[in-house]
C-alpha cells in the first residue's frame, strides 16, 4: 500500500488502533462513539460504491454538508478511488454553487438534506442524468440514493482498493478547494496529494496527542483548516468530535470534555462578550476579586510568553485565582481544555491575552487555501501573542519590496482551475506564491499579519490605510458585532457598525431605553454609546486613520446575505455595494 498519500495512512492507524475511538458524533440527540474499525469498513464499503457507480481516477465529486462524520467518511472514500474531493460550503446562494459544479465538471454529488439536494437538482437541471446525487441524512426520494442505505446494501462486485491506493502518486490531484473570496467569483486551488501528506506531516511534528484525548472540530470541513484537522487526526490516533452546530458549541463542550478546539475567531469573540457581562453584573465584591485574579493571570501570562521563570509568589497567587475563578471558566468548556487553535480569520490581541491569563492557550497560525491551511503557526513552547507564528518546517517565508507575504514550500498549490493567467499570476517569476497580504517579520522569524494588500485605502490625500488593523480594534467591544471600514480616495475614514443584540439590549434595560431591538439601535444614547467606544479606538492610531463619522445598521452582517465568508470574514466588496449610497452620505457636506 503506498504510504505516501494521507488514505494509506489513515487504513494503516485503522488497523493499528482497530477497537480505539476515532469520532465522536452526535446523531439524533444522542452522542454516539464510532471505532476506527467500524470508520475504515465504511470508507471501504464507500469507495467500493463510488467505483460500482463508474466513478474513475481523476473524477471530481462535491460534498456539500456541515461538518459531520459522514463527511470524513465520503472524502475517504473519494480519494482512496483515486478520484477529487470538491468541498461545498452549504450556505452557498445556489448561483455560486451552480458555478462551481460546472467549473469543476463534478459528476458526483454528496448532499446533507433535502435543502441542499433541491439546490443541486436545479443547479443541474441541464445535466440531471449525467450527475449522482448521495443524500447523508435519510430520504425517501427516488431521485437520490441514501448514504445510509448504500452502506448496509450488499455488494455486486468487489474492487480491490489497495490497487487503487498504489495508483495515487505524490502529484495526483486530491482535492479542488475553492476559495470563499472576500471579492469576486470563487477560484478553484488544485491541491496534490504531496501537498496535504507534506502539510499534515509538518503540523504533526508540532501538535501531537495520545489516542485518550479528544479534539473538538468547530470549523466547517469545506474549510481547508478543518480538512487539515481531519487528516491530522486521521495521521495520529486521538478521538476527534464533531459540533454539533455553532450555537450548540458550550453545551457540546460540556458534553465531549475536550482537551482542545479547533475553530474560528468569532467563538471565543463571543465566549469574551459573554465573560465580560458577567463581571458587569457581579456585585462590587465578585468584580473586584475577578479583576484580580485577571491581574495575576496575565502576570503569570507574560512571564511564560517570555520564557521567564513564574516565581513562587505568583504560582500561589495563580493557585487560588484558578481555584475560584478561571477553573469554574473552563469548566464550562467541559473542564479539560487547555488548547484552543483558532483559525480562518484574525483575533485581537487583547481576547488572546484574557483567555491565556485564565489558563486557556490560544495558537493563532496562518495560511491559505493555495497552501492548504497553515505557513506559520504559534507553537505550545514557543508562541507570541499579536503574531501568527513561525513557519512550519516545509516552508520558506520572505517580504516582497512592498511587505506583501511571498511563501515557497511544497504544500504551495498547483493551479487555480481553468484559469492559467490568474495562476501565473499569484507567483514570482521565480515560482513563491504572492499571499496578497502583507506583514512583518521580526528578527527571530515570527510573523504578522498588518492586512490585505487589495484592501488597503487609500484616501485622497494619499495615505495607506489598512482596514483591518482599525476593523479589529473597534470590535474588540463587547457592544460591536462587526464593522467595515470604508474611505477609499475619501477624504476621511467612515465605519459601518453592527451591535450586539445582548449587550446592547443589556446596556437598554439599565439606561431605561425601551422598545424593540431595530428601535433601540435607533435612540440617541446608542449612538452616544459607540460614538463613545470610536472616540476611545482613535486614540490608538494616527489622525488619518481616525473614524470621523459612523452608520449603525439595524442588523447583522449575514451568510445568507452573502455578506459574510463560511469562516465569518466580510466581503468587503459585497458589502460596500449594498450600503454604498449610505456611506456616501456621510460625506456630503
Amino acid at each position: 500500500m503506498n504510504k505516501t498519500n494521507i488514505v494509506s495512512l489513515f487504513f494503516e492507524n485503522a488497523e493499528k488502533n482497530c477497537q480505539s475511538c476515532c469520532f465522536h458524533s452526535k446523531e439524533q440527540g444522542l452522542w454516539k462513539t464510532y471505532t476506527w474499525k467500524e470508520i475504515a469498513n465504511s470508507v471501504e464499503k464507500l469507495a467500493q460504491i463510488l467505483l460500482s457507480f463508474g466513478v474513475q481516477q481523476g473524477d471530481r465529486i462535491a460534498i456539500i454538508s456541515t461538518t459531520r462524520r459522514e463527511w470524513t467518511i465520503a472524502d475517504l472514500a473519494i480519494l482512496a478511488c483515486g478520484a477529487v474531493t470538491v468541498p461545498v460550503y452549504p450556505t452557498y446562494p445556489l448561483h455560486r454553487i451552480q458555478y462551481i459544479l460546472e467549473d469543476a465538471n463534478v459528476r458526483c454529488v454528496f448532499v446533507e438534506t433535502d435543502v441542499e439536494k433541491e439546490k443541486v437538482q436545479e443547479a443541474i437541471k441541464e445535466n440531471k442524468a449525467k450527475t449522482i446525487i448521495i443524500q447523508i441524512t435519510d430520504t425517501d426520494n427516488k431521485d437520490v440514493f441514501s448514504f445510509s442505505n448504500l452502506l448496509i446494501e450488499p455488494l455486486a462486485e468487489r474492487f480491490n482498493i489497495p490497487d487503487y491506493l498504489s495508483k495515487i502518486d505524490s502529484e495526483s490531484i486530491a482535492t479542488i478547494v475553492y476559495t470563499s473570496g472576500t471579492t469576486g467569483q470563487p477560484k478553484g486551488a488544485v491541491l496534490t496529494h504531496k501537498n496535504i501528506f507534506t502539510e499534515v506531516m509538518a503540523t504533526g511534528q508540532l501538535f501531537t496527542f495520545d489516542k485518550d484525548e479528544v479534539g473538538l472540530l468547530a470549523l466547517p470541513l469545506s474549510h481547508v483548516l478543518g480538512r487539515l484537522i481531519q487528516f491530522h487526526h486521521l495521521s495520529q490516533g486521538y478521538q476527534l468530535a464533531f459540533i454539533e452546530a455553532f450555537d450548540k458549541f458550550a453545551e457540546n463542550c460540556r458534553d465531549v470534555q475536550p482537551h482542545f478546539i479547533v475553530g474560528v475567531p468569532r467563538i471565543l469573540e463571543k465566549m469574551y462578550e459573554r465573560i465580560a457581562a458577567r463581571v458587569d453584573n457581579m456585585n462590587p465584591l465578585g468584580r473586584i476579586i475577578f479583576q484580580w485574579a485577571h491581574r495575576v493571570g496575565v502576570e503569570r501570562s507574560l512571564l511564560i510568553e517570555q520564557k521567564c521563570c513564574v516565581n513562587l509568589s505568583i504560582k500561589i497567587k495563580y493557585f487560588f485565582a484558578d481555584l475560584f475563578i478561571f477553573r469554574k471558566i473552563r469548566g464550562i468548556l467541559g473542564g479539560r481544555l487547555n488548547l484552543f487553535i483558532s483559525g480562518g480569520a484574525s483575533l485581537a490581541e487583547d481576547i488572546v491575552r484574557f483567555f491565556h491569563a485564565m489558563g486557556l492557550l490560544v495558537l493563532e497560525g496562518y495560511g491559505l487555501t493555495e497552501t492548504f491551511a497553515a505557513a506559520t503557526v504559534n507553537r505550545y513552547d514557543n508562541f507570541r501573542f499579536g503574531t501568527v507564528g513561525k513557519p512550519l518546517s516545509c516552508v520558506e517565508i520572505k517580504l516582497d519590496a512592498d511587505n506583501e507575504i511571498l511563501i515557497n514550500s511544497p504544500t504551495v498549490f498547483q493551479e487555480y482551475l481553468n484559469k492559467p493567467e490568474e495562476t501565473l499570476n499569484v507567483k514570482t517569476n521565480d515560482g513563491w506564491l504572492r499571499t496578497g497580504d502583507i506583514g512583518v517579520l521580526s528578527e527571530d522569524g515570527f510573523l504578522s499579519i498588518t492586512d490585505r494588500k487589495k484592501e488597503i485605502i487609500v484616501t485622497s490625500g494619499g495615505q495607506n490605510i489598512a482596514p483591518q488593523m482599525i476593523e479589529s480594534a473597534i470590535m474588540e467591544s463587547r457592544y460591536i458585532n462587526y464593522c467595515m471600514v470604508y474611505g477609499d480616495q475619501k477624504k476621511y475614514l467612515t465605519v459601518l457598525v453592527t451591535l450586539n443584540p445582548v449587550s446592547i439590549v443589556e446596556y437598554a434595560r439599565k439606561n431605561s431605553i425601551e422598545g424593540l431591538f431595530e428601535n433601540i439601535v435607533l435612540n440617541p444614547k446608542i449612538k452616544a454609546l459607540i460614538q463613545d467606544v470610536i472616540n476611545e479606538k482613535n486614540k490608538k492610531f494616527a489622525r488619518h486613520e481616525t473614524i470621523k463619522k459612523f452608520i449603525i445598521l439595524d442588523r447583522d452582517f449575514l451568510q445568507t446575505q452573502d455578506e459574510l465568508t463560511p469562516t465569518l470574514k466580510i466581503r468587503r466588496k459585497i458589502i460596500c455595494e449594498k450600503f454604498k449610497d449610505r456611506l456616501d452620505q456621510l460625506y456630503k457636506e
